[in-house]
């Protein structure tokens, strides 16, 4: 009987990790969609560098999520399963 809670857990510790790992991005794109001004002398710094830089910005928001996110989560998880 304990077995079978431990491994639900498991499966519902691994439900919540899918899906809190894609956050980062998601709340950063929100930003990036409501700070967004018509008038292009008011863009804010970090918009205007991400509209200039699509490629770069994508490529930092995989290395934050995926890189940095799941080497996060192996440390809460004390499991190097890579």
């Amino acid at each position: 009987m304990l077995l079978i809670f431990s491994e639900s857990n498991m499966a519902l510790k691994n439900v919540l990790i899918a899906f809190m790992a894609p956050l980062p991005s998601i709340i950063f794109y929100i930003y990036f969609l409501n700070n967004h001004q018509n008038d292009h002398l008011i863009l804010s710094p970090l918009w205007n560098w991400c509209y200039h830089h699509p490629l770069i910005l994508a490529n930092t928001l995989f290395f934050l999520n995926i890189d940095v996110g799941f080497w996060l989560i192996s440390l809460l998880q004390s499991s190097n399963w890579v």
